[in-house]
């Protein structure tokens, strides 16, 4: 009797899909957590004892506004849309009329409801959400609606962070550069 090894067996769902999106988000809020910490102990601090205050005082300021956006945004509402019911009839065509014209409203089968226009399915979160732009891994957490605007904050916070950061190193090693590495 010869045994189809290669047969494919029914896809059996996962049943911890979320933990690695999730570990990858709390190592992203810890490895900025750890290295903004090593930041403020070393150049920070050496830059408050020459009596400059302004890149460290600024510094910290953008970093709980990166923080606070981070946190927020990883645990915000993108602009979800609840699952419709079994019941309803995939195959009746609705139609939206929006500014005199109509738009016809697909049927998201994963969903159980006709959604509007810009409403997208994430396949990764595996909601419908209104307005959806893209799933952000870094957050593990759509971007949509609802969030969009934390997302934009979050940017603009993390680039002026790090560049408040960078400019900070740049002038603490320019204070150091007389002085010899000594192991």
């Amino acid at each position: 009797m010869v045994s189809n090894v290669f047969s494919p067996s029914p896809k059996t769902p996962a049943r911890y899909v979320w933990l690695l999106p999730s570990l990858w988000a709390s190592f992203n809020v810890a490895a900025l957590a750890t290295l903004s910490v090593l930041f403020f102990s070393i150049p920070c601090r050496a830059l408050a004892q020459r009596g400059e205050w302004a890149f460290p005082v600024a510094t910290r300021l953008l970093c709980l506004l990166t923080f606070y956006s981070l946190i927020y945004m990883n645990i915000s509402d993108p602009g979800t849309l609840h699952r419709g019911s079994v019941e309803q009839n995939p195959e009746a065509s609705y139609v939206a009329h929006m500014n005199n014209k109509c738009f016809p409203m697909p049927w998201c089968a994963k969903c159980h409801l006709h959604r509007l226009p810009r409403i997208y399915h994430c396949d990764t979160c595996n909601i419908c959400v209104e307005e959806f732009d893209h799933h952000c891994r870094w957050v593990n957490n759509c971007v949509g609606h609802r969030n969009i605007r934390l997302y934009l904050l979050l940017l603009l916070s993390m680039c002026l962070y790090l560049g408040a950061v960078l400019a900070s190193c740049v002038v603490f090693l320019v204070h150091r550069r007389h002085m010899t590495f000594v192991a």
